[in-house]
């Protein structure tokens, strides 16, 4: 798990059980709004729109439904933001509510197109925040939601 948190609403990191290969894993909160942010350069050839596919399971919960969201700040070549103090995310882009598996430890994907993107191109470096919204009322699973994996897909032209 290559994600990068912050210093406060981040979310625990963890592996799964030995007898299930140690996978590492990141622990969303219920109840709270929790990110971790993805790095890395755009590879030749992007086409928005993009979207941002989440592979989770739950620790415990087997009923309820969840919301995540993902927001891009993608920074060109000579762009003048100041990367020491400052960050340049895109508008949010939100899931559905979306229910859990009904057996816990069971995956499942959640994908969000990000309609939103920052105008991401070919040799940006760019960050992907993730997050588990649980402020909001329709994310109504109980407990831990394990983030496995994270991918942005390029379902461009």
């Amino acid at each position: 798990m290559d994600g990068e948190a912050k210093t406060t609403t981040f979310p625990a990191p963890a592996r799964s059980s030995d007898a299930s290969g140690a996978r590492p894993l990141h622990l969303f909160d219920a109840g709270a709004d929790e990110a971790d942010y993805f790095s890395d350069v755009a590879p030749q050839g992007i086409t928005p729109p993009l979207k941002m596919v989440a592979t989770i399971a739950m620790v415990s919960a087997t009923t309820g439904n969840l919301i995540i969201d993902g927001a891009i700040e993608a920074l060109t070549d000579g762009d003048s933001m100041d990367t020491d103090t400052s960050e340049s995310l895109d508008t949010t882009n939100t899931s559905a509510a979306t229910a859990v598996p009904g057996t816990a430890g069971n995956i499942k994907q959640i994908s969000v197109t990000l309609t939103n993107n920052d105008s991401i191109a070919a040799g940006d470096y760019y960050r992907l925040r993730f997050r588990r919204v649980g402020s909001n009322g329709s994310d109504s699973a109980a407990g831990d939601m394990a983030l496995i994996e994270l991918e942005l897909r390029d379902d461009g032209g």
